[in-house]
């Protein structure tokens, strides 16, 4: 539109600017680029910085115990630092890139006027010089917003990609699965091979490198998803014990099954035991049936009705003790009733002041872990699944409430549901209909019922159940000392608890009303303080200034539409110097900003970083993990990509309004009187808006 408008004054000259105009396209890709590489190299450091302070979270008492505050927090500022230095080169970019755009109408008006006097041989009169540079004065708004819009386009593309990445990934693989809620509870298990990985991709070398022999072994004889230490070479194609430091770096490395040829089928109402050594695939065989692991061709595994699963980590919401017992069903009080008979949990409602309404902290920090195990338990009883999957919540309890809560619940109250127990008790396995020993390498060794197994007195789940009594034994004394010791202490420390929380965990803080003035002074500190402010906001001060000379200097061309005075030559030079220092002037101004806001940036991660860190550990125990996350992460990513660029704004809008308002009152003294009132009816509409905006922010951090 404003291109039309000069081709009508100018004629074909115009396209002299529109040339110019064009040629900085090149240079904007360049930048763009570099943002982008910037900004996706930041990100990177970002995910790294919070990942670690998410791990310092996650084992907080750790780190309290072996007093690793400096150290976590030195990881976390090495990451922050790699992190600034590519947000301090973005914001370098920002600033090049303004002055660059904002000196850029003001080149492009100067070369068009230029050529228009002398390709034409014409004067400009005073109505085609004002009309022509208050189009090219149009121009540089869009211009001067531009590297935001650009800017914000970088991190918008960036996020875009990653979270095209985490899209890609595989679907759950329904190959040689089948789910059937419908049926009765069944569990059919035929040929399965039962990998944590696709077993055609290969391990990727940094994870090969960052995993030793003993990490490997750890790693394959915990629950959570990790492979075991053995590995299968292309080359060859056989298993073979393989250590990461051992493989060649042109050979490819491959999981290796989990589980081999498992065939298993746990018929409707019958209570299946699985036994075996530690990494022999029982937490595995439990995923497979979920459909959490990897199958092969030619497996098949068949899960028919609704299933419940207690895993062997409990899992506890931060709610009431009924809510994480009922897991949004319907609260029926007698079935409710049985529930918490069956699991044992009678005793420990009546420790708690508020019983089952007691809220649970995050992580479950206010019960102990046997507790947390039997609430799992309750949660799986009372969802009435036709299908149960226990792995290993019997370990987590003393020998007398683990047998009270296998013969009351698993046996009693799921009478008649489909069971599958992991469990090393050996006191439970006489009363399973059906046994399954799982042997190294995860293969089935024996199945059928306690008395034929046992009766074999050569066979190979014979041996392990008599290696398995005596470690049994030992840990089932052990545990029982333990419980006993708590149970005697654990009215009185619940009772210091609970007195003083029975709302354990703290809710948010939330300001309420307009921001502060010591916020923004504390900004105004963690950057440099005072004076440091104040010399940035003399660059704003120039800049504007620049601006209403280029301004006044227009004015004095017009007035000497004649060149009687001066000649076009000088206006014209004249006019290009301006442009060149309002480029020079924005530079400075960004530079000066970026800078300051960086460095307020870095103090105040700092500052929150050692906060919390110093933290007592009631803190933590109050306040929820995900609630800290947020300050480093969508707070901090407010504070070093948004307050700046809003501060900018700020600054450079209210002087252009002050020196806009000024030029009228000069020339139109009269509308000094209506100001006011405009001024009251303008801040009116601007607060209605405000309030709504700022509690809409407040919600959303």
């Amino acid at each position: 539109g404003y291109m039309t408008i000069l081709g009508t004054l100018l004629g074909w000259t115009c396209l002299i600017g529109l040339f110019v105009i064009m040629t900085s396209i090149p240079i904007m890709g360049k930048m763009t680029g570099k943002m982008f590489g910037m900004n996706r190299l930041m990100v990177k450091y970002t995910d790294e910085r919070v990942k670690t302070v998410n791990e310092a979270l996650q084992g907080i008492l750790c780190v309290k115990m072996y007093t690793w505050e400096d150290s976590f927090a030195k990881q976390v500022d090495k990451s922050r630092q790699e992190e600034l230095v590519s947000l301090r080169k973005i914001a370098y970019y920002r600033a090049f890139f303004r002055a660059y755009m904002s000196a850029l109408p003001i080149f492009a008006a100067a070369a068009t006027f230029l050529v228009y006097v002398y390709a034409t041989d014409e004067g400009i009169s005073a109505s085609i010089l004002f009309s022509s540079i208050v189009a090219f004065e149009m121009l540089r708004f869009p211009l001067m917003f531009l590297p935001m819009v650009i800017a914000q386009y970088a991190q918008c593309k960036v996020s875009l990609k990653r979270v095209a990445v985490f899209l890609g990934y595989g679907e759950v693989n329904e190959a040689g699965y089948t789910r059937n809620p419908d049926k009765k509870g069944e569990v059919k298990i035929e040929n399965a091979t039962v990998y944590w990985s696709d077993p055609n991709t290969p391990i990727p070398r940094s994870a090969l490198k960052n995993i030793s022999p003993m990490d490997m072994s750890t790693k394959s004889s915990s629950s959570s998803k990790s492979t075991r230490s053995l590995f299968r070479s292309k080359s060859n194609n056989t298993l073979a014990e393989t250590q990461s430091s051992e493989v060649d770096d042109n050979e490819l490395v491959y999981p290796t099954a989990i589980l081999k040829d498992v065939n298993i089928h746990i018929s409707n109402g019958e209570l299946c035991a699985v036994v075996g050594p530690v990494g022999s695939g029982k937490s595995t065989l439990c995923s497979s049936i979920l459909n959490e692991a990897v199958l092969t061709e030619g497996s098949h595994i068949t899960l028919n009705g609704n299933t419940a699963y207690v895993a062997q980590t409990a899992w506890i919401l931060n709610k009431t003790v009924r809510d994480n017992i009922l897991f949004g069903l319907p609260y029926d009080e007698e079935k409710y009733n049985k529930v918490i008979d069956a699991c044992s949990l009678r005793h420990d409602l009546s420790i708690l002041d508020d019983g089952d309404m007691t809220e649970i902290g995050e992580r479950g920090i206010n019960l102990s872990g046997g507790q947390k195990q039997r609430i799992s338990v309750a949660r799986a009883a009372y969802s009435n699944a036709d299908v149960f999957i226990f792995d290993d919540p019997l370990s987590a309890l003393d020998p007398e409430v683990a047998s009270k809560v296998f013969d009351e619940c698993i046996l009693g109250l799921l009478e008649g549901k489909t069971r599958l127990l992991v469990t090393n008790q050996l006191q439970c396995l006489p009363k399973c209909d059906t046994v399954i020993a799982l042997g190294k390498h995860g293969k089935v060794l024996e199945q059928g019922t306690y008395a034929d197994l046992i009766n074999d007195k050569n066979g190979e789940v014979s041996r392990l159940l008599k290696d398995l009594a005596p470690s049994r034994r030992s840990l089932s004394a052990v545990s029982d000392e333990k419980e006993d010791e708590k149970d005697d202490d654990i009215a009185p420390k619940k009772k210091v608890v609970e007195e003083e929380a029975k709302k354990l965990m703290t809710k948010e803080e939330r300001e309420e009303g307009s921001v502060k003035l010591r916020v923004y002074l504390k900004y105004i500190q963690a950057g440099g303080g005072y004076f440091l402010f104040s010399l940035v906001f003399s660059w704003y001060i120039l800049s504007a200034g620049v601006n209403l000379a280029s301004s006044i200097w227009v004015s004095v061309w017009t007035a000497d539409a004649a060149y009687k005075k001066r000649s076009e030559t000088f206006y014209m030079v004249g006019y290009a110097i301006s442009a060149i220092l309002m480029g020079i002037m924005s530079f400075f101004r960004a530079y000066g900003l970026a800078s300051f806001g960086v460095k307020s940036s870095s103090s105040l991660h700092g500052r929150v970083l050692r906060s919390v860190m110093r933290a007592p550990m009631r803190f933590f125990d109050t306040t929820p993990t995900g609630r800290i996350l947020s300050r480093f992460s969508k707070d901090m990513h407010s504070i070093d990509h948004e307050i700046a660029d809003f501060v900018d704004i700020f600054l450079f809008l209210i002087l252009q309004l002050a020196i806009v308002m000024g030029s009228i009152i000069v020339v139109t003294p009269w509308f000094a009187v209506v100001l006011p009132f405009l001024g009251f009816f303008y801040f009116r509409s601007m607060n209605y808006f405000r309030q709504v905006s700022r509690e809409t922010k407040r919600l959303e951090s």
